[in-house]
């Protein structure tokens, strides 16, 4: 129990015991998250990572790139054995179920209770196909896993589901507030669009 019996915990009391599944931990923001949970919430019991092969690295190469970069050097001088936490999972976020085996899926279904959806393409010339599958379908398979959870579905309290989205995604607003906004297209409409025009075709489709 935290100070003055506050029944709200504080950062690392709510990730003691437990595991996390991040997406996109090996880009810009994804890897401080990384470090930050490992640093300060020692009690975490694992976190997971979704990676894909990428430049011609495989995944394990990937998460050693990561964990040797000066990102986690403060990290590396308190626990030098700290990546003991990190589990490599192999997929792809631009997939349809992730790109995951079916026993790496069950795996976090079991143990997995606070997801970090952070993986996304932030390069403006994508083709469109890419940018959807990669943006917006992904999140659309990450809840998919989400409803999956078995800590998700008891609905336990403080259990959590988070989505880290692009700066970009209200352009078109002068001022963005902190609100909901309504989207000009039903996104699965857009998906199926994506997934059932040819590449030329779909290149013409102006929404």
């Amino acid at each position: 129990m935290n100070q003055n019996n506050n029944p709200t915990p504080s950062i690392p009391e709510f990730y003691n015991g437990k595991s996390v599944f991040i997406t996109g931990g090996t880009g810009f923001l994804g890897k401080i998250l990384v470090e930050k949970l490992l640093r300060s919430c020692k009690g975490i019991e694992n976190i997971y990572l979704l990676v894909r092969s990428k430049k011609g690295k495989n995944v394990t190469e990937r998460l050693d790139e990561l964990t040797h970069s000066q990102d986690f050097d403060i990290l590396r001088k308190m626990d030098a054995q700290f990546t003991r936490k990190l589990v490599l999972i192999e997929g792809d976020t631009s997939k349809i179920g992730l790109g995951m085996s079916k026993e790496n899926r069950a795996l976090l279904c079991d143990k997995v209770s606070v997801i970090f959806h952070s993986a996304a393409t932030v390069r403006f010339i994508e083709t469109f196909k890419t940018a959807v599958n990669t943006n917006l379908r992904a999140l659309d398979e990450m809840l998919k896993l989400g409803r999956e959870l078995k800590d998700l579905k008891l609905k336990i309290h403080f259990q959590s589901f988070v989505h880290i989205s692009t700066a970009y995604s209200n352009w078109f607003e002068p001022i963005v507030k902190e609100q909901f906004y309504p989207a000009a297209y039903d996104p699965r409409y857009i998906i199926d669009l994506c997934n059932s025009t040819p590449d030329d075709e779909l290149e013409k489709v102006k929404l």
